[in-house]
């Protein structure tokens, strides 16, 4: 059986962007958004990159007042998942 996965992909500079027009800090976007501030820190410090949750990105979004896309690309994935009886 194959299941359909998405994986969003922050654009930073964009959130970068949508915080500095709020006048928020991680931490602040964090509160609005009900996300923890590391998981933000993780996804606009670190070099490489990392997938958030569709819920995650959604909250992210909504906090800022943007639509999700201008803030984060998505990959759907085929994946291939046995279940057994």
């Amino acid at each position: 059986m194959k299941n359909m996965v998405i994986k969003y992909q922050p654009k930073r500079i964009n959130i970068l962007v949508a915080m500095a027009r709020k006048g928020l800090n991680q931490k602040e976007l964090g509160v609005r958004a009900k996300v923890n501030k590391a998981t933000i820190s993780l996804f606009l410090n670190e070099k490489r990159n990392r997938s958030i949750t569709p819920k995650t990105a959604n909250k992210i979004a909504e906090a800022l007042e943007c639509d999700v896309l201008e803030l984060f690309d998505y990959q759907i994935k085929e994946v291939n998942k046995m279940y057994e009886n």
